[in-house]
């Protein structure tokens, strides 16, 4: 047997002892109190108790309230760090309302700006970190929590939230 095919064979084998190890910034399966408390808000099981759609709602809430364990390659900030996730600087109805009210016109940058690259100037700006790709899951998923919080709150395509209530 040659090195190149004990070196697959090895890659292969190791690939299927970690798929199920839980790795830094994969979706915890243990389900804690703040996304029981939120999925029955949301009423998230409307879509099954797993599948794509809830896992993604599941990891948009990981990314969302632990930003720090669920995307530590985006970002420098620690679970000591100060506004260390999204939700120490939004809810998850701002969030909806910006998903409703995307690709608006940006005065200060002079162009569009898209809901996705709100989120990536996000990660780096507030979250002192890495700019992800329009096509990483941790923007998509972000998407997708923040469809289903619009969805629940019947929040429309232009939807702008009004002041704060008093």
């Amino acid at each position: 047997m040659s090195i190149k095919v004990a070196a697959i064979l090895v890659f292969v084998i190791l690939s299927n002892i970690l798929a199920g190890a839980n790795l830094p910034g994969s979706a915890d399966p243990k389900l804690d109190d703040q996304w029981q408390e939120f999925s029955q808000k949301y009423r998230v099981n409307r879509f099954g108790s797993d599948g794509y759609f809830v896992r993604a709602i599941r990891h948009g809430h990981g990314l969302f309230y632990k930003t720090y364990d669920f995307a530590w390659r985006f970002t420098r900030k620690t679970a000591q760090s100060e506004n260390n996730n999204c939700g120490s600087c939004h809810s998850p109805e701002e969030i909806a309302y910006s998903f409703a009210s995307a690709d608006r016109f940006d005065k200060k940058l002079g162009k569009r700006v898209s809901f996705e690259e709100r989120i990536m100037r996000c990660y780096v700006s507030k979250l002192d970190g890495f700019v992800p790709t329009i096509y990483d899951p941790a923007i998509r998923d972000i998407r997708i929590f923040a469809r289903l919080v619009a969805h629940d709150l019947n929040i429309t395509e232009g939807s702008i939230m009004g002041p704060p209530e008093e």
